[in-house]
């Protein structure tokens, strides 16, 4: 189910979902939770701008859909310098 708190834009950050009405990445907003920032840290000492509620979206964010998690995986390989996509028919194995 999508999230009013979550958007997804392809011209922002390659399409990685932000949160929404600015450019701050969800995974960003989870890296601090992982790493043991509060949902009082995190405004007062990263992102001035979030408030509790869009921090709790961004801790219960997940890729919902298998197209979502491909854009992920086809972005990750991208970035990893890996092709994504299997190679046209009557090319690689054997071929």
């Amino acid at each position: 189910m999508a999230h009013p708190r979550i958007t997804i834009n392809p011209e922002i950050h390659g399409g990685r979902p932000c949160v929404a009405g600015t450019r701050i990445p969800v995974y960003m907003v989870q890296e601090l939770l992982r790493s043991g920032a509060s949902v009082e840290e995190i405004p007062k000492d990263y992102y001035p701008n979030l408030t509790p509620e869009d921090i709790q979206a961004c801790a219960g964010y997940k890729p919902v859909t298998e197209k979502h998690r491909g854009v992920h995986r086809r972005m990750r390989a991208t970035q990893e310098g890996k092709s994504a996509l299997p190679p046209p028919s009557g090319e690689g194995a054997g071929g």
